[in-house]
């Protein structure tokens, strides 16, 4: 339980930090004379926090996103009748990599890690996933926009990093991006996430695992700050 309190607290510092470093950003951006804008156009690009342009005027662009999740599992196909079960409540981290077009679409790769109180049957379950997927943001004129998002990846499941069986997964979120400014936006949703292992015996009290086809299901809350590079020329 220890490896499991460190990394709970490591979470809580990336949330921390994160939502600290928008905060200084947004108090320390200055406000700017109109007659600086030429100065600072001659000067080259600088990063302050600004209104983003309207949507149809956007180029297409690159994008990275950390984040952190609240996982909720909603049903464990790995938990046979009478005995513990590996996948309850936990926390997870993770990051996404996106190339994002001027209407709204975007192709993802991400990859998530959750760690999850295992019942005392494991010192604590890891479940790794790697996923690749599409997304749109609905382009409207404003900092506030929602986003839908569907992908399909590869997982690994085991005890504390281990591997004890793999799988696959599919998932939908739903949520909304707050732009700060052209290049950083806070984000924050809901995803819902169904996957499926292979069959495996849990060693410790060697009980078979994911015999009986199933599909699992759990609810992960999320949020996490985007940051979008130049645009893609």
């Amino acid at each position: 339980m220890q490896r499991f309190t460190l990394v709970v607290v490591a979470f809580a510092v990336f949330a921390l930090a994160a939502a600290s470093y928008a905060a200084k950003a947004h108090a320390d951006a200055p406000e700017v004379d109109p007659a600086d804008d030429v100065e600072a156009a001659q000067a080259g690009p600088t990063f302050r926090l600004e209104p983003p342009p309207p949507p149809e005027q956007r180029a297409s662009l690159f994008g990275g996103e950390l984040h952190v999740q609240v996982v909720l599992p909603l049903a464990d196909a790995l938990c046979p009748g009478g005995h513990n079960c590996l996948l309850n409540g936990g926390f997870g981290i993770g990051g996404t990599i996106e190339r994002r077009w001027s209407f709204g679409g975007a192709l993802l790769l991400g990859y998530d890690l959750a760690l999850l109180d295992a019942g005392g049957i494991y010192e604590v379950s890891t479940l790794q996933t790697v996923r690749v997927g599409v997304k749109w943001v609905v382009p409207l004129d404003r900092r506030l926009k929602p986003y839908l998002e569907i992908a399909i990846g590869a997982l690994v499941f085991g005890d504390t990093f281990g591997l004890a069986t793999a799988g696959g997964a599919l998932q939908l979120g739903l949520g909304g991006e707050l732009e700060l400014s052209e290049r950083l936006a806070l984000t924050g949703g809901l995803v819902f996430r169904g996957f499926t292992t292979g069959a495996f015996i849990s060693t410790t009290d060697s009980v078979p695992r994911g015999r009986d086809p199933g599909t699992s299901l759990a609810l992960l809350v999320q949020v996490g700050i985007l940051f979008m590079d130049d645009p893609v020329p």
